[in-house]
């Protein structure tokens, strides 16, 4: 009986094709932020810049705009790549079986969403105005675009990374890629790696701060442990 899964070569031409979708939409996308879009985008982004930013090389300007216009386009692409992301792996799953997935990528895509508000009304502001108050004497702070650019990345990765964590992990237990059995009791490893993986993305030597973002990370890969038991079993292995 059919259960809708496609052949293994069907399956690597609906990949190439995605990408090849995916690709032209970001390349166009990006074109047209750059083109008309980069102001008002740069404008939002340095609402809560402390404020004489500056540039050290004649491309600098240019390279800044590029890299908002990429930026905007990787968000505006977001909703598409989850989408290609999950026709691809529903692909591989019988056709009763992909309506979980698709309900996971559309609460993916709200995290998504939460990761970046959170950032930009919190995060950034918080962290713009507590790290200025630190001052060394004899010194002025001086930030170039570039730099404050990659802070704000930064603080959205990891909001990111925090919120999408759980997500990944129900997915995986739902295609039979993990089996929350085998991290059962072992929470201790998991703090650990959290804690770890965090102090890379976050290069505080804050450990207030770095426990502020592990403990929700935490509780949150916890909650998504005790989802991903109930789910492993109605799942279905892509690999069968």
């Amino acid at each position: 009986m059919d259960d809708g899964r496609l052949p293994f070569w069907d399956h690597v031409s609906a990949l190439r094709t995605g990408v090849l979708v995916a690709g032209g939409f970001f390349i166009s996308t990006s074109i047209a932020i750059f083109s008309w879009g980069s102001r008002p985008l740069i404008s939002a982004l340095l609402a809560d810049s402390p404020g004489g930013l500056v540039f050290l090389s004649p491309l600098g300007p240019f390279l800044f705009q590029m890299k908002v216009a990429f930026l905007g386009a990787l968000f505006l692409s977001l909703p598409l790549l989850l989408a290609l992301l999950a026709r691809f792996v529903g692909a591989a799953l019988p056709r009763g079986k992909r309506s979980f997935l698709y309900g996971l990528v559309g609460v993916s895509f709200l995290l998504a969403l939460g990761a970046a508000a959170a950032t930009y009304f919190y995060l950034v502001p918080v962290s713009i105005r507590v790290l200025s108050s630190f001052t060394v004497p004899g010194t002025t702070l001086m930030l170039t675009a570039d730099s404050y650019l990659s802070f704000v990345l930064l603080q959205l990765l990891v909001s990111f990374v925090v919120l999408e964590l759980p997500v990944v992990i129900v997915g995986l237990a739902y295609v039979r890629l993990l089996n929350p059995a085998l991290l059962a009791g072992k929470w201790k490893q998991i703090f650990l790696v959290l804690l770890v993986a965090l102090a890379v993305l976050t290069p505080t030597t804050d450990v207030f701060t770095l426990l502020l973002v592990t403990i929700p990370a935490f509780v949150l890969c916890i909650t998504a442990l005790a989802i991903a038991r109930r789910v492993y079993n109605r799942g279905t292995s892509i690999i069968e």
